[in-house]
């Protein structure tokens, strides 16, 4: 099933005469909001190439966290975990390319390096003990790469007498992080026998490569533009060794809609929804129960134009559901080259 979609997606692709469309003018001649980017509404365009410095920060907090089997929001973590809080900070510097071979073809490739922050508190009931001041609070960190991904995008239908534009895409996410299998733990709050195991290592990757082939719809009505973006992000099953068994990790349904509007030709805002319906994660074969979420989270940005080369994007995302991060916080700089 998973291979006719794809083999449907790389036709849809590549059976149109895509020189033959020109890029779609955005909110401004200018101006191009960067969540319209990010969604896949814009394009670099003919003989064009973006170099994008970015800083992502991310912000996660939960209480009462009880994870059992394997889950992949936001890193895939295998074992039981049993906290009453955990407080997890991730930053990642990136750096992003983007080359537009014609007005309607273009390839892109991210490269993040990921500084990870995990700060677990265990409380009384988790050490099975009466005395409320018997709190453990243990510290992780972890650095390096993370995984690398590159993809394509192709203009496939023009704005034209009331329809819609349409873009597709196809995003390929490796393995370079490092993985969450067989990382080291660590025995913490030995209280009246009672104790708790939690990693001393961090994964900085999903440990899987990654397929998501997507779509976006947009239209304008100057001097806004309406998008619609629909993806499927596809998790490619391994079996990692040291007798965890085959692990197909969830796969999810993503859902985006916004706008984006020009206050001038050097500023301009938008506005988005995000929705990712995750299914559950098998082991072997299994399903792995709690696995199965579902993540929302409220995005405004803003971008300006401070030359005709250089743009400042930056975007701030709220989580509206327990299981999505409870802020992001987007920075980047593209920089256009003509050549």
């Amino acid at each position: 099933m998973r291979k006719s979609v794809f083999v449907l997606v790389l036709v849809a692709l590549f059976g149109f005469h895509i020189d033959s469309f020109a890029q779609d003018e955005t909110v401004s001649e200018k101006v191009q909001p960067g969540l319209l980017t990010e969604k896949g509404a814009t394009m670099v365009g003919r003989r064009n190439f973006v170099i994008e410095p970015g800083f992502q920060y991310t912000h996660i907090s939960s209480n009462r966290l009880d994870v059992t089997g394997v889950s992949v929001l936001p890193a895939l973590v295998v074992g039981i975990i049993e906290v009453e809080k955990i407080r997890r900070d991730i930053l990642i510097p990136s750096l992003t390319f983007r080359l537009g071979l014609t007005d309607a073809f273009e390839f892109n490739l991210k490269i993040p390096y990921v500084a990870r922050y995990d700060r677990y508190t265990f409380g009384a009931d988790s050490l099975n003990t009466e005395n409320q001041l018997d709190r453990i609070t243990e510290r992780v960190d972890e650095t390096g790469l993370g995984d690398i991904e590159g993809g394509l995008l192709v203009h496939l239908l023009k704005e034209r007498d009331g329809m819609p534009g349409i873009l597709a895409g196809l995003r390929v996410k490796s393995r370079t992080g490092k993985d969450p299998y067989g990382l080291r733990t660590k025995e913490v709050g030995q209280v009246q026998g009672a104790g708790r195991t939690i990693n001393t290592e961090l994964p900085l990757g999903s440990g899987h490569w990654a397929l998501e082939p997507n779509v976006t719809i947009v239209k304008t009505v100057d001097p806004a533009v309406f998008f619609l973006n629909l993806s499927y992000f596809d998790h490619i099953e391994t079996d990692p060794g040291d007798g965890i068994g085959t692990v197909d990790p969830s796969d999810s349904i993503n859902i985006g809609f916004g706008l984006a509007y020009a206050l001038n030709d050097r500023f301009a805002l938008s506005t988005a929804y995000e929705q990712k319906f995750y299914d559950r994660t098998e082991v072997d074969g299994k399903k792995i129960a709690e696995t199965d979420i579902t993540t929302a989270s409220l995005v405004f940005g803003g971008t300006y134009l401070m030359t005709n080369k250089v743009s400042l994007n930056v975007s701030v995302s709220f989580g509206l559901t327990p299981d999505s991060p409870d802020t992001q916080v987007s920075l980047k700089l593209p920089i256009r080259l003509a050549f």
